[in-house]
C-alpha cells in the first residue's frame, strides 16, 4: 500500500465520504503493522469542498485542466513581450476559458451527485485562477490532492503552504531537497546581490571619483622635491665649514620632513574623506534607488490590487449573471416541456373528442332507425287492430 496511490483515491472521494474512507485505510495499514503509513494516513486532512470540486475535474477531466494552466503560463510569458491590445485580446481568451473550466467543474460535482453552492463555485473559480497566475499553484491543482482554495492577489505567490496533501514528506532525520519557491527566492537574492555588486563598481569607474586627484599630488610634491634639490649643494657647503649653520641645518631638515609628514598625513586624512563622501553618496544614491523602486512597486501593488479587486468584483457578478441565466434557462426550458406536454394532452383530447362525436353521430343514427321501426311497427300494430276490430263486427 503506497501513501500516493491511496491519498489520490481518497481525495477523488466527495468530502462527506472522505474521512471514513481515510480512518479504514489507516486501519488497515496498522493491520499490516505499518504504523508510519498508518499514522500518516490518519493525518491526510479532509478536502475543502471547492478544493474537491477541483480535484474530480483534474480526474475528470484533465485535458482541460491542462489547457488552462498552459493558458495561464503563456499568459505570464507574454506580460513583457506583447502590446496592451495583444494583452487585453489574451486576458479575454483566459476569462473565457476560465469560466468554461469553472462551468464544467460545476457540471462534474453536480454529476458526482453533490452540487456545489455559488458560494464554492466562485472559490473554485478563485482557485482556477489562482493556478494560471503561480507556477507552484498550477502544481498544487495538477496535482490532483488539493486540500484548501488557493487566492491569488494578483500581486506577489500564491501562498501553497498547507493547499495539498502531504504525501512527499521526508521521513525524520533525511535532508529534504529545498522546495522550487525557495530555491528561486535563493536564485532572486544571488541576483539581486550582483546587480548591486555590478552597480557599485561601475559607479567607482565614474569620472570625478577620488582617483581624480592623484596628478595634482603627485605634482606639488615633484616641485617641492626639485626645489630640496636645488638647494642641497648650497647647504652642504656651509655645513662643511660652520658647526652653527650645520646646527641649523639639521633644524630646518627636521622641520621639513615633519611638515612633510604632516603634509602627507592632511593628504591621506583628505583621501579618506574623500572616499568616505563618496561612498556615503553612493549609500544614499542607492537608498534613495531602492525607496524609489519600492515607491514605484507600492504604486504598482495598490493599483494591481484595485484592478484585481475590480476584477474579482466583475468575476463574481459574472458568475452571479451567469447562475442567474442558467436559472433563467432551466426555467424555460421547463415551461417549454410543460407547453409542449399541454399541446400533447391537448391534441389526444381533440381525437378523443372526435371520436365521441362520431360515436354520438352512430347512436343517433341508431335511434333515429330504431324510431323509423318504433313508427313502422305502431302503424303495423293500428292497421291489425282495425282489421280485427272489422272482423269483429256482425
Amino acid at each position: 500500500m503506497e501513501l500516493r496511490d491511496v491519498a489520490h483515491e481518497l481525495y477523488g472521494l466527495a468530502p462527506a465520504d472522505f474521512t471514513a474512507a481515510r480512518n479504514a485505510r489507516a486501519k488497515e495499514a496498522r493491520a499490516a503493522m505499518d504504523r508510519a503509513l498508518a499514522t500518516r494516513l490518519a493525518a491526510l486532512p479532509r478536502p475543502s469542498a471547492a478544493a474537491w470540486a477541483v480535484n474530480l475535474l483534474v480526474r475528470r477531466e484533465p485535458d482541460l485542466v491542462d489547457q488552462l494552466l498552459a493558458m495561464g503560463a503563456a499568459l505570464r510569458e507574454a506580460q513583457a513581450s506583447l502590446s496592451g491590445a495583444d494583452l487585453r485580446d489574451l486576458n479575454r481568451q483566459q476569462h473565457q476559458l476560465l469560466v468554461e473550466v469553472r462551468r464544467r467543474a460545476e457540471a462534474a460535482a453536480r454529476d458526482a451527485g453533490h452540487p456545489v453552492s455559488p458560494t464554492i463555485a466562485q472559490n473554485v473559480h478563485a482557485t482556477l485562477h489562482a493556478a494560471m497566475a503561480d507556477p507552484d499553484a498550477a502544481d498544487a491543482v495538477r496535482s490532483g490532492l488539493l486540500v484548501a482554495d488557493l487566492q491569488s492577489t494578483g500581486f506577489g505567490p500564491v501562498d501553497v503552504d498547507g493547499a495539498v496533501a502531504p504525501v512527499d514528506a521526508p521521513a525524520d532525520g533525511e535532508d529534504s531537497e529545498p522546495a522550487p519557491r525557495t530555491r528561486r527566492r535563493a536564485d532572486a537574492d544571488v541576483d539581486e546581490l550582483e546587480a548591486a555588486r555590478q552597480r557599485r563598481a561601475a559607479a567607482g569607474r565614474a569620472p570625478g571619483r577620488s582617483g581624480a586627484r592623484t596628478p595634482a599630488v603627485s605634482t606639488d610634491r615633484g616641485r617641492r622635491r626639485r626645489a630640496e634639490a636645488d638647494g642641497d649643494d648650497t647647504r652642504a657647503e656651509a655645513e662643511a665649514s660652520d658647526p652653527k649653520e650645520r646646527e641649523r641645518a639639521e633644524r630646518e631638515r627636521a622641520e621639513q620632513e615633519r611638515a612633510e609628514q604632516e603634509r602627507a598625513a592632511a593628504e591621506q586624512a583628505e583621501r579618506e574623506r574623500a572616499e568616505r563622501e563618496r561612498a556615503a553618496a553612493e549609500r544614499a544614491a542607492e537608498r534613495e534607488r531602492a525607496a524609489a523602486e519600492r515607491r514605484r512597486r507600492a504604486e504598482v501593488g495598490r493599483r494591481l490590487a484595485r484592478a484585481e479587486k475590480q476584477l474579482a468584483s466583475a468575476e463574481r457578478a459574472l458568475a452571479a449573471a451567469d447562475s442567474t441565466v442558467e436559472d433563467a434557462e432551466g426555467r424555460h426550458e421547463a415551461t417549454v416541456r410543460e407547453i409542449a406536454e399541454a399541446e400533447q394532452r391537448l391534441a389526444r383530447l381533440r381525437a378523443r373528442r372526435a371520436e365521441l362525436d362520431a360515436e354520438v353521430g352512430t347512436a343517433r343514427e341508431a335511434a333515429d332507425d330504431a324510431a323509423a321501426a318504433r313508427d313502422d311497427a305502431q302503424g303495423e300494430v293500428d292497421r291489425l287492430r282495425e282489421e280485427l276490430d272489422d272482423g269483429s263486427t256482425p
